[in-house]
């Protein structure tokens, strides 16, 4: 329910709150006694601790000689208990491939169970192997801290 840093920030206060009191500086306790109200209490709503996001990818068609269009579809669902904000989704591809379709780094918000569908295109690029992907999820709190979430990297192209 409480994260590590409202936990961590609430003992540290805890122990000036006593050491005041043994001491008996009635400034220092009087001083953290709100502080450790208010790490504690601004926990209570606070924002999740964790992402659950389901996110898949795939590139069509997974072995392509040169003669069709490839299309990358990657689809993010929102498992969380409530909505994401700051959410980018960076789709990771080799500078020779030029994009026709669709846009490589997006940044966007989900709602609960929202279900959110990006689709790249581009024309087979040259003879080679190509590997696309990973696709990179970053969810930035308001706190600041920064939950990542990677798939595989698939091969493209022969």
């Amino acid at each position: 329910m409480f994260t590590k840093k409202a936990s961590a920030y609430f003992a540290l206060a805890t122990i000036l709150l006593v050491l005041g009191l043994l001491l008996q500086d009635w400034q220092l306790a009087a001083l953290v006694l709100p502080l450790a109200s208010l790490f504690f209490l601004s926990n209570v709503w606070g924002l999740p601790e964790s992402v659950k996001v389901q996110l898949t990818h795939r590139v069509i068609p997974s072995n392509s000689f040169g003669d069709e269009d490839i299309r990358v579809r990657i689809e993010i669902l929102n498992e969380t208990n409530g909505n994401l904000g700051n959410v980018e989704v960076h789709e990771l591809i080799p500078d020779t491939i030029k994009l026709d379709k669709g846009a490589a780094r997006i940044r966007t918000q989900l709602k609960l169970l929202e279900k959110l569908e990006v689709q790249l295109g581009f024309p087979s690029p040259i003879r080679g192997h190509y590997l696309v992907g990973p696709v990179v999820l970053r969810h930035e709190t308001r706190s600041g801290s920064t939950l990542l979430r990677q798939t595989r990297t698939q091969r493209c192209c022969r």
